[in-house]
């Protein structure tokens, strides 16, 4: 896929009249047809002769194949039990339709797994230096349906937060230090 991607693009790129260009990917199912990948490639492109696209030849002027980029996309998507067809758009211009089959290796059901009782339902602290990892972790604690609060490494240092309003507290490791040791220990009552 990757391979029939790039050459198309390739193509498109050489022979285009715009700098831009759009790929558009989606996926259909059907009853008949399965899953499927549409990818719709479009720019401003204009070309000679349609019947012939997809056609390599050697070209003994320049010692070398033409046009083996697409034939190479289009037989590797008869490989792929795929289609790859070319378009007119309502500008005049013609686009570039690829479709993909996708192959589902496990049909079973997948088995979700239950998070664990005791997780569900904590407090929990999230400081991190970085707001997207903060962020990501959060993400990760709503799957246990937990009340989580996120500081970032800023109000962490200005607004100590009291530890012990929290079941879980999760520190980047940077911004643990002794000080932040010896807080841990009081809360929780540790030697």
């Amino acid at each position: 896929m990757g391979q029939i991607l790039s050459n198309l693009l390739e193509y498109m790129m050489q022979h285009t009249h715009n700098k831009e260009m759009k790929l558009k990917v989606t996926t259909q199912s059907s009853l008949k047809e399965g899953q499927q990948l549409h990818f719709t490639l479009t720019t401003q492109l204009k070309i000679d002769d349609v019947e012939t696209l997809f056609d390599s030849y050697y070209d003994e002027g320049s010692r070398r194949y033409v046009g083996l980029g697409l034939f190479v996309a289009k037989e590797l998507t008869h490989l792929m039990d795929g289609s790859l067809e070319v378009f007119n758009s309502e500008e005049g211009y013609q686009y570039f339709r690829l479709v993909l089959p996708i192959e589902e290796k496990n049909r079973e059901k997948r088995k979700y797994r239950l998070p664990d009782k005791g997780l569900v339902g904590k407090k929990i602290l999230i400081v991190d230096k970085s707001e997207d990892a903060a962020q990501a972790t959060e993400k990760l604690f709503a799957y246990f349906r937990a009340d989580v609060t996120v500081l970032t490494a800023q109000n962490f240092g200005e607004n100590m937060p009291n530890f012990a309003l929290y079941d879980i507290v999760a520190l980047n490791d940077t911004l643990f230090n002794f000080k932040i040791l010896e807080l841990t220990l009081r809360t929780f009552n540790k030697p």
